[in-house]
């Protein structure tokens, strides 16, 4: 794969399906035979899915979300937002305004250069 054949856009609450995907198939690509398979099951899939539809529903949206797309397919997606706040600060002074949430991407999509498209 090559970084030409993929492209960056703002998430829409219709990703809600396609970033689940990428969320759980990421940990079982990288964390299978080390969690328990309840982490990589379709109960797990079907809760991402519930959680990102209620975050892309939100208006609005506490920060950016983000996913890289390649032939029609999220392969991964980022999350960011303000630095304050518990989940950003985790009882530590910020040191930086924007905070990275999340950042996932299929080990298919991995030394692509999809980090570095700006989208």
């Amino acid at each position: 794969m090559d970084v030409e054949s993929a492209q960056i856009r703002d998430a829409v609450v219709d990703d809600a399906t396609g970033i689940a995907r990428v969320h759980v198939d990421s940990w079982r690509e990288t964390y299978s035979g080390v969690l328990d398979e309840r982490f990589f099951d379709e109960e797990a899939y079907q809760g991402r899915v519930t959680m990102w539809n209620s975050y892309l529903r939100l208006d609005p949206r506490p920060g950016r979300m983000v996913v890289a797309v390649r032939e029609g397919q999220i392969i991964g997606f980022a999350n960011s937002g303000k630095a304050t706040g518990p989940d950003a600060e985790h009882g530590f002074p910020v040191s930086r305004p924007l905070h990275l949430f999340a950042i996932y991407l299929l080990a298919s999509a991995h030394g692509a250069g999809i980090g570095a498209i700006r989208g």
